[in-house]
C-alpha cells in the first residue's frame, strides 16, 4: 500500500502548483533555473570517457573485474559461514551486534533480524484513504491546512462531518492534527486546544509533527509535560511527520527534526539512552553536524550516558567539534576508545570458530581490496589519451561572465559574445549563469509558513472559485521564489474541469510564451492540444536557447517528434550552442532510434556534425559505426583535426 506522506505531499503540490522551473523571460543573473536542462546536461559527458569496449590500453598485469568479483564471492562466502552459525545456537544478540560492530554490514544484520509483522510497515490510516470518498478528503484537509483553516476544520471534526475520520478515536484526531501542522504553527497549535483540552494527554506519536514546527521554548516545554512518558517509542506515523516500526523515541525526533530547543526539554523531562537490546541507532547518531548543536544539549546527553551506537560514529562527531569544541571532541575520542574496548570484549565472547572467521575474513579482504585498488590505478595509467573535441579555459569563461555580469549586460549579450568561440564555451556558459542563478534567487521551501497570498490562491482553488481566482492571479504579484503565473493555474483548472469562461479568462492574462507550462503539456498529450489551441507558443525557449523539440530529442522521446513538428516546433532553436544533433553525438548512450527518426525527418546536418562525426571515427570507432548505421548521411572521410583553446 502507499506510503500516506507520498499520497500527501503529491497533493500537495499538485494543488499549490510549485514547478521548480525557471522562469520565463527575465534577466539572466536575476531569475532561476529550469531542472528542466538534465537532458543537455546527460549529453553533454565528456568526450575522454571512453567505453571499456573502445580503449587501446597498454598490457596490465591484472583485471579488475575479475578481483572485484572475487571481492563479492569473499564476502557472499562469509555470509553464508557467519549465518550458519545461527543454526549452531550462537546467540543472535551477539550475531547482530558483530556484523553491525565489526563487519559494519548493515544488511547482513538485517539478514539476522526476523521479518517485522506487515502490521509495523502497513500504514495505519490506509485504509482510511482507499476509497474515493478517502482519497478526495485527504486532498481536501491538506489544501484546508495551507489555505489556513485548521479553526474550521477542528470544528468540522468534533461534530463528525468529516467521514471516515471519528472524532471518539485518538488515532484521527492524532492525524488531523499532524495534517495541519503542514500549515504552520499557528495551526498547530489551534488543533492542539482544539482537539485535545487542556487536561488531556498527548500521544508520542504527534509530537514529530509537533517538533517539526515548533520552536519557541515556553510553548515546547507546555506541550511536552503534557506527554505521560518520553521515553516510550514513538509507535506510529501519523500525517506526514515520524516514523514507525524502527523504536524512534520522542528524543530521537528532535534531533531528526534540529529541533535542540525540544530535545534540551526532553532532557530536562527525564529522556533516557536507548536500552543497550536496541542499540542498531542511537540517538547521538542523529546529531548530523556536531558542530551545530549546542554544546550544553551534547554535554547533558554525555552526562546521562548516552552514547553513539558505534566506534565510527563517535570518532565523525570528534572530528567535527575538533576546532569548534576541543573539550567536547576530547570527550568523544574517549567514547570511541571506550566503545572500541567494549566492542573487543564482545567479540571474544564469541565462539572461536566465529572470531576466526572474521579475522581470516577480514585480512583477506583487506588484501584482496589493496589489490583491486591497485589494479585500477594500473589500469587507469594504462589507458590511452584521447583528447577533447573542443578544449575550453573554463575559468576564463568564468571570469569572463563574471566581468560581464558586474557591467550588467544582458544575458542574450553574454552568450553572442562568447558565441564568437565555440559552442562548448557557450554551453559552459549556459551551466556557469544557471549556477549564478540559483545562488542568487532562493528556492521556496518553507511550506508551513506560506505568504498570505499564497494561503489565499489556496483556498479559492480548494472551494473552486474560478472566477476570484482568476482576478486574485491579475491583481497579484506572487514571491519571484515561488515561481506560480496564470499560465501555471490553467492545468489544475482544466483538470478540475472550471468553466470554459474562466479559462478562457485566465488565458486571456497569461504569458503565452510560459516555459513552465508548455514544459509540462509535453507529458500531457491532450494538454499540449488544449493550450496550443489557446494560443500559446510551443516553440517558446528555457534561458538555455533550448525549446520543446530540443527536451524530446534528448529524452528519447521518438514517438513525440512528428507531434512537435505538426504543431510547428523548430527543430533548431539555438544559434548558439548545441542543437539536439549535438547533444546526441556527444552522448556515448545516444538513442538510435532517435538518430535514426532525425534521418528520417531531415535534420539539418551543418560541417560541425560532420566534423564532430570524424572525431568519433578517429577516437570512438564503435560509436561512430552506430551513428552511421542510423544516420548515413554522416559518414565522412578524411582526418580530424584537433582543435585550440
Amino acid at each position: 500500500m502507499k506510503n500516506l506522506l507520498i499520497g500527501l505531499t503529491l497533493i500537495l503540490i499538485a494543488a499549490v502548483f510549485f514547478y521548480f522551473t525557471k522562469p520565463n523571460h527575465e534577466p539572466a543573473v536575476e531569475t532561476n533555473s529550469s531542472s528542466n536542462n538534465q537532458p543537455l546536461q546527460a549529453s553533454q559527458q565528456t568526450e575522454s570517457a571512453l567505453e571499456p569496449e573502445e580503449q587501446q590500453a597498454a598490457a596490465v598485469s591484472c583485471n579488475s573485474q575479475e578481483l572485484n568479483e572475487q571481492l563479492n564471492q569473499l564476502k557472499e562466502e562469509r555470509n553464508e559461514q557467519f549465518l550458519s552459525f545461527v543454526d549452531k545456537g550462537a546467540d543472535k544478540a551477539l550475531l547482530e551486534r558483530l556484523a553491525r560492530e565489526r563487519l559494519q554490514d548493515y544488511s547482513l544484520v538485517q539478514q539476522l533480524q526476523p521479518p517485522q509483522a506487515a502490521a509495523n510497515h502497513e500504514n495505519p490510516f490506509s485504509d482510511l484513504f482507499n476509497s474515493e470518498e478517502g482519497r478526495k478528503l485527504s486532498e481536501d484537509l491538506m489544501l484546508a491546512a495551507m489555505a489556513g483553516q485548521a479553526d474550521e476544520y477542528a470544528a468540522k471534526f468534533r461534530r463528525g462531518e468529516l467521514y471516515p475520520l471519528d472524532p471518539d478515536k485518538a488515532e484521527h484526531r492524532d492525524l488531523l492534527l499532524s495534517t495541519f501542522s503542514m500549515g504552520g504553527e499557528q495551526a498547530t497549535l489551534t488543533m492542539i486546544e482544539q482537539l485535545y483540552p487542556e487536561k488531556t494527554s498527548l500521544s508520542a506519536n504527534v509530537l514529530p509533527a509537533i517538533f517539526a514546527t515548533i520552536k519557541d521554548e515556553t510553548t515546547l516545554r507546555n506541550i511536552i509535560k503534557r506527554v505521560a512518558n518520553v521515553n516510550l517509542p514513538i509507535e506510529q506515523k501519523v500525517g506526514i511527520f515520524g516514523s514507525h516500526g524502527n523504536g524512534n523515541r520522542p528524543l530521537d525526533s528532535a534531533l531528526q527534526n534540529q529541533n535542540f530547543t525540544a530535545a534540551q526539554i526532553l532532557l530536562d523531562f527525564g529522556a533516557k539512552p536507548r536500552p543497550e537490546a536496541n542499540r542498531e541507532r542511537a540517538s547521538l547518531d542523529l546529531i548530523y553536524q556536531a558542530d551545530e548543536a549546542p554544546p550544553k544539549l551534547l554535554t547533558d546527553m554525555l552526562n546521562r550516558g548516552f552514547t553513539t551506537s558505534d566506534t565510527q560514529r563517535a570518532e565523525r562527531l570528534a572530528q567535527e567539534l575538533a576546532s569548534s569544541n576541543p573539550q567536547l571532541s576530547t570527550k568523544f575520542e574517549l567514547m570511541a576508545q571506550q566503545l572500541a574496548q567494549k566492542e573487543q570484549l564482545y567479540f571474544e565472547q564469541a565462539p572461536p570458530a566465529l572470531q576466526n572467521l572474521i579475522t581470516d575474513y577480514q585480512q583477506q579482504q583487506q588484501q584482496l581490496n589493496q589489490e583491486y585498488m591497485d589494479c585500477l590505478a594500473e589500469e587507469n595509467q594504462a589507458k590511452p589519451t584521447i583528447p577533447p573535441y573542443q578544449p575550453i579555459n573554463k575559468a576564463k569563461i568564468e571570469a569572463d561572465i563574471d566581468r560581464m555580469v558586474s557591467q550588467k549586460v544582458k544575458f542574450e549579450q553574454i552568450i553572442a559574445q562568447l558565441a564568437a568561440f565555440n559552442k562548448e564555451t557557450v554551453q559552459h556558459a549556459y551551466q556557469y549563469l544557471r549556477r549564478l542563478r540559483l545562488n542568487k534567487v532562493n528556492r521556496f521551501n518553507n511550506f508551513q509558513n506560506l505568504p498570505p497570498e499564497l494561503r489565499q490562491l489556496i483556498l479559492l482553488y480548494k472551494d473552486k472559485k474560478w472566477n476570484q481566482m482568476v482576478k486574485l492571479m491579475e491583481t497579484t504579484k506572487f514571491p519571484p521564489e515561488l515561481e506560480i503565473s496564470p499560465a501555471t493555474m490553467l492545468p489544475e483548472m482544466i483538470q478540475q474541469e472550471a468553466p470554459e469562461s474562466a479559462i478562457a479568462a485566465m488565458v486571456k492574462i497569461s504569458d503565452k510564451n510560459d516555459i513552465k507550462l508548455i514544459r509540462q503539456a509535453q507529458f500531457q498529450p491532450k494538454l499540449l492540444e488544449r493550450i496550443a489551441g489557446y494560443g500559446f507558443n510551443l516553440d517558446a525557449k528555457d534561458n538555455s536557447n533550448k525549446n520543446l523539440f530540443y527536451q524530446v530529442v534528448t529524452r528519447g522521446q521518438v514517438e513525440k517528434v512528428d507531434t512537435l513538428l505538426g504543431y510547428g516546433v523548430s527543430m533548431v532553436s539555438d544559434p548558439f550552442g548545441y542543437d539536439p544533433l549535438d547533444a546526441l553525438l556527444r552522448n556515448p548512450n545516444a538513442n538510435e532510434k532517435m538518430l535514426a527518426k532525425l534521418q528520417d525527418i531531415g535534420f539539418p546536418i551543418t560541417a560541425h556534425h560532420q566534423d564532430y562525426a570524424l572525431y568519433l571515427k578517429e577516437h570512438y570507432p564503435k560509436r561512430y559505426q552506430k551513428l552511421i548505421e542510423a544516420i548515413p548521411d554522416l559518414e565522412v572521410t578524411g582526418k580530424w583535426q584537433p582543435k585550440s583553446p
